[in-house]
């Protein structure tokens, strides 16, 4: 390499790290500052419940959010919340005034997913969870937009990197991005257009990352009189224990309270997340009972049998290769050949078991469906090509057990069975794989 090389790249490597720098330095200086409240009051501003989580949360959007939106409609007259049972999650839903008549933009999106979801009915409260992350990460995402504009129309928040500061980056991420490229062009010019644009375009992926919000002068007056209220809500008796059908009782302060994440039961149960599917109510047994479901995250779960020999079949296959190349064609690789052939057998053989177990003894459950919903396998995020969506079902068998697990559909039954339907159903006990579905 020519010192005009180390001279460039050395050069693009200190711009990058003043751009980080800089970067850094904004973020942490623009960052909502801690706020507390100056005394308990009683007295509810104009800000509706979606803005007033916005801002009690450090301006970020949370769920809490969408149950005091909810409640808000609620104490409206727009919806009608009616418990059902003991458990704060026996309720049902349903739509009142479907007009959508003085809402906002945010509360008219909910509003239509309560009708969209009840069908223009009375439902229970869990029939507000989306089937689908990928839907619901959308739709969290739109009304997150809808809400923030409004507060910004309001004067109540604004972005954490301002638009002019915004483009500055932009235009001063060239800089580290065109001194990599001069580098690589005393290499190569493809490589130094590849550098180049790789360079800009990761900077760029990073200042993305960073659209937030922060606070305003009139935004954190306004959170503080909130915060007053809400120590004003936590000492009242059971406030924080009711459920959303007491709306009726408390009216508006129980929306602004479950806002303000006062009620951790309410916005556990009026939810638009899928880990809404994470639990179920049952009847079917002995007494009425709440089930968890769990939805094995591990990467085997829900493969055919065939798909299990295959996998076993090529890493035996693999394995082969790996010891006879680095055992036979290499010298001094004998351990680290022994290492990966045994590795891998085991892994082989473990899976050609499952599968033996899968083909000659299937399981068999007789019960009530508790859901039928569509979600990633992902346990920590990551691209959805690793863990695509797939259809899953539970079942309670009706021993009044407290947890479930949930086992894969097949495309060809993705839309076999429902919830509340009594079936059979008859899947892998390894893979978990459903092969059979009986009405009855």
């Amino acid at each position: 390499m020519s010192s005009t090389f180390w001279v460039w790249l050395a050069i693009g490597i200190l711009t990058c790290l003043g751009w980080l720098a800089a970067l850094g330095i904004t973020i942490w200086t623009n960052r909502p500052k801690p706020l507390k409240a100056e005394h308990a009051t009683d007295h509810l501003g104009s800000e509706s419940p979606a803005i007033v989580a916005l801002i009690a949360h450090q301006w970020r959007i949370t769920e809490h959010a969408i149950a005091g939106t909810i409640l808000h409609l609620a104490a409206r007259g727009v919806l009608h919340l009616q418990r059902t049972g003991p458990d704060p999650a026996q309720a049902t839903i349903a739509v009142s005034d479907g007009s959508g008549n003085g809402l906002a933009p945010y509360e008219q999106r909910v509003l239509a997913h309560v009708i969209r979801m009840t069908g223009g009915g009375q439902a229970p409260v869990s029939a507000l969870a989306m089937e689908s992350e990928s839907e619901a990460e959308q739709w969290f995402h739109e009304f997150g937009r809808e809400v923030i504009s409004s507060a910004r129309e309001q004067n109540l928040s604004q972005p954490l990197i301002s638009r002019p500061l915004w483009t500055a980056f932009v235009i001063a991420t060239l800089v580290p991005a065109t001194c990599v490229a001069i580098a690589t062009m005393t290499v190569n010019t493809l490589a130094a257009a590849f550098t180049g644009v790789l360079t800009f375009a990761l900077l760029l992926l990073l200042l993305a990352n960073f659209e937030a919000e922060r606070d305003t002068p009139k935004g954190r007056r306004v959170a503080t009189r909130w915060l007053g209220v809400a120590e004003f809500l936590a000492g009242r008796p059971d406030f924080a224990r009711q459920a959303p059908s007491s709306i009726r009782d408390w009216g508006a302060p129980l929306a602004y309270g479950a806002a303000l994440g006062l009620n951790p039961v309410i916005s556990d149960v009026l939810t638009i997340s899928t880990r809404a599917h994470e639990r179920a109510w049952s009847g079917h047994g002995r007494t009425w009972r709440r089930v968890a479901i769990r939805y094995p995250w591990y990467p085997f779960w829900g493969w055919r049998v065939t798909t299990a020999v295959s996998v076993s079949m090529t890493a035996l296959g693999w394995s082969g290769v790996a010891w006879w190349v680095l055992t036979v064609k290499l010298d001094g690789l004998e351990t680290l050949g022994w290492a990966i052939a045994i590795a891998s057998g085991i892994v082989a053989f473990v899976l050609l078991g499952g599968a033996l177990v899968d083909a000659a003894a299937p399981k068999r459950i007789d019960g009530q469906v508790l859901q039928v919903v569509e979600r990633s396998r992902r346990k920590w995020g990551g691209p959805r090509w690793l863990a695509p969506p797939r259809r899953w079902i539970a079942v309670d068998d009706g021993r009044d057990n407290t947890e479930t697990k949930a086992f894969v559909l097949p495309p060809s039954m993705a839309y076999a069975a429902q919830a509340g339907e009594q079936v059979t159903v008859v899947v892998g006990r390894t893979f978990g794989l459903v092969r059979s579905i009986i009405r009855h």
